[in-house]
């Protein structure tokens, strides 16, 4: 029977603080959680190399000790998100430098053994652990650990040698070449809808989302951006008039009731929380307002309307489950991205295009 593999996650980080050089810190009784039936086994080890020159000086200082890790760097190949694209004629070469640490970095390392090939919701469950870690640290210390180069995981290889393991994908895409006029009419169109679009000031925070996602190598997070951007888009809606008139009905009965204790008693204190509920229970939920963000999107029949009001619920749904249950299949996160951002950017082109319709006075 073959015996597991043996694997290192890694997330190297730039440190603030000073670190004690050379050092090891090491807890055996760690477990990483991806959604299988019982949480996989690991030892959780921070390793410090050797400090910077000058503490208050962030230079690159080459060493030749610590881990070899990828830098980061795609030279030569444009990354967005963790994709590299490539248009269809491209013949491009995937080779990526490794490196040793550098002075004032420390690795944040989760070893473990797997049989077989790491499955997604594994890798992405370790890359959220390191990065939860990392957090974690910055909390306890005072840190200000960044990551210094992303996050990889290196197989163990039997000869003593090793295989690294990435997030970074290849994708095809079309390249334009763009003309003057092109980009003459295009900057044109950016200031008439920065100058006066729909969704006013909210339009500027939920494109500062967008831009945000497009430099974000976890998916989970890019899809909480994009949601979050559409949220920041929805406008605040009250309910249907039938249900105003009863929460006008109920909120008499409460103040009716509220006069009948002191302010002091907790009797008061509750019937007072209740009351400014109501008046938050008038506005539809941000779910509600989040359908209705399409329900309303100009240019759009009633069918597509439908239809993207349905996948505006069910990606807002999956992103209440993430928030509050911490977990969706990495699989499927992926997917709810794509949805997400064909949703947001559906909403962009609509604001657009209203500017473009609009004469010039």
């Amino acid at each position: 029977m073959p015996q597991p593999h043996e694997y290192l996650a890694i997330l190297r980080c730039q440190t603030w603080n000073v670190w004690p050089e050379k050092a090891g810190i090491e807890h055996r009784r760690f477990h990483i959680d991806y959604g299988a039936s019982t949480a996989l086994p690991a030892r959780l080890i921070v390793l410090s190399y050797v400090n910077r020159s000058a503490p208050e000086r962030y230079l690159k200082e080459e060493t030749q000790i610590g881990l070899l890790v990828w830098d980061g760097e795609t030279r030569g190949l444009h990354r967005v998100r963790d994709t590299v694209l490539k248009a269809p004629e491209d013949e491009v070469e995937l080779a990526w430098q490794h490196r040793n640490a550098q002075r004032g970095e420390v690795d944040i390392c989760i070893n473990f053994r797997f049989d077989g090939e790491l499955p997604p919701p594994l890798f992405d469950a370790l890359r959220a652990t390191a990065s939860a870690i990392m957090s974690l640290v910055n909390l306890q210390i005072e840190d200000y650990l960044i990551p210094a180069a992303p996050f990889q995981v290196r197989k163990v290889l039997p000869d003593g040698g090793s295989s690294m393991e990435s997030a970074i994908l290849l994708a095809v895409r079309a390249r334009h070449v763009l003309t003057k006029e092109t980009l003459d009419s295009t900057l044109s169109n950016i200031a008439s809808v920065l100058l006066d679009s729909p969704y006013g000031e909210k339009l500027r925070v939920a494109l500062e989302l967008y831009a945000a996602h497009l430099n974000e190598q976890q998916v989970r997070v890019r899809f909480l951006l994009l949601v979050i951007a559409l949220e920041t888009l929805a406008k605040s809606t009250t309910k249907h008039q039938a249900a105003v008139d009863l929460l006008g009905r109920w909120q008499r009965e409460l103040d009716s009731e509220l006069q009948k204790h002191v302010s002091s008693s907790e009797e008061f204190r509750s019937l007072e929380a209740l009351s400014r509920e109501l008046v938050f229970r008038a506005e539809d939920s941000v779910r509600s307002q989040v359908r209705k963000l399409f329900a309303n999107l100009d240019g759009v029949d009633a069918a597509e309307s439908n239809d993207l009001q349905h996948r505006a619920l069910r990606v807002y749904d999956k992103r209440s489950t993430l928030v509050h249950d911490g977990h969706l299949p990495t699989d499927e996160l992926f997917t709810l991205e794509v949805e997400a951002r064909e949703l947001l950017e559906k909403v962009f082109a609509r604001a657009i295009a209203q500017r473009q319709n609009v004469s010039p006075t």
